[in-house]
């Protein structure tokens, strides 16, 4: 059993915060614009296209709220403003364009 002394001291403490399987999904899906840059290094027109997808694709990903409150808006639990729905669609399409450009560079450089 717990005295009143320990529970008070545990209220104030922050647990240490552990990424959820959303917050790696939203890493993976940023990492595959850098990936995909790797893959098409020399070739420095879709280096630079992906570079910039991966910059507005952080940027927006910043900008956003918590990845677990987003799906949780997206059902129709709370609103969101003009902005936030704006931020976003930028990031769903640099996400997709980021997915795309990687198979492309895989099928590029990989393709029999």
């Amino acid at each position: 059993m717990t005295s009143l002394a320990q529970t008070d001291a545990s209220v104030g403490a922050k647990a240490p915060r552990v990424p959820t399987a959303p917050v790696i999904v939203a890493y993976l899906l940023l990492a595959a614009p850098i990936a995909a840059a790797a893959l098409w290094w020399g070739n420095w027109v879709w280096v630079a296209v992906a570079a910039a997808i991966a910059v507005v694709e952080y940027a927006t990903l910043q900008r956003s709220q918590r990845f677990s409150a987003r799906v949780w808006r997206s059902v129709g639990v709370g609103k969101r403003s003009r902005r936030e729905h704006g931020t976003e669609t930028v990031y769903v399409a640099t996400a997709v364009a980021g997915v795309a450009l990687l198979v492309a560079a895989v099928l590029a450089n990989y393709a029999v």
